[in-house]
């Protein structure tokens, strides 16, 4: 009888931490109190949430790259299986984040995507996570073969660069939080150019090992 896959803990954490937002949306909105402040929370939770999910799936390589410096080994199948399921989350969350907007401000009003300019941004984000998350399913991952998957996998700065107009001019947008955010990515990315030190011969710290 075929075993179901373990899952990881590296898994559980980033599936963890999306209950815990989703659990707190819900209790914002059953909380209820005035509607435009609740709404204006629920969409904040869950774009935030987007955005923290899609700079971990690119920061999270050039961590690895920096760590492997210092001494740990860094299991390529960890560092693939943690971006890729990052990716995931972050185009659940923009989805998420899209459904609840035209559930409240937006009143089920699709043409206002094309008619207001940051929503413009955040629906061709969206559209490029949802492309990426559709290519994330293992079947279609061994289909693309991985120098065709790597390639596409790089849409995902595309999407960080849309996303950041859709929120920086978002009506109640915490911009300082924003900006934070994207410098931060910004200089972790560039740790991806420091050439990663030869392991010698001494036990090395294994990371991202099966459980």
């Amino acid at each position: 009888m075929k075993t179901a896959p373990a899952i990881h803990r590296d898994t559980w954490l980033l599936l963890g931490v999306g209950l815990i937002l989703a659990a707190w949306c819900a209790v914002v909105y059953r909380a209820g109190g005035y509607y435009v402040q609740r709404d204006v929370l629920i969409c904040q939770i869950s774009g935030y949430a987007a955005l923290g999910y899609l700079a971990a799936s690119l920061c999270s390589g050039p961590i690895w790259t920096l760590l492997g410096r210092f001494g740990f080994r860094i299991e390529r199948e960890f560092s693939a299986r943690f971006s890729r399921n990052a990716g995931i989350a972050s185009a659940i969350a923009a989805a998420a984040h899209t459904i609840i907007a035209l559930l409240t401000f937006l009143k089920l009003d699709w043409f206002a995507v094309l008619r207001i300019p940051y929503l413009k941004w955040g629906g061709l984000a969206l559209l490029v996570l949802l492309v990426l998350l559709f290519a994330s399913f293992k079947p279609l991952m061994g289909a693309l073969q991985w120098k065709l998957w790597k390639p596409l996998f790089r849409l995902s700065f595309l999407a960080a660069t849309l996303a950041l107009p859709h929120a920086l001019y978002a009506p109640f947008a915490w911009r300082w939080l924003i900006l934070a955010l994207y410098s931060g990515a910004l200089l972790i990315s560039l740790l991806r150019w420091i050439p990663e030190r030869k392991l010698q011969k001494q036990p090395a710290t294994p990371l991202g090992s099966r459980n």
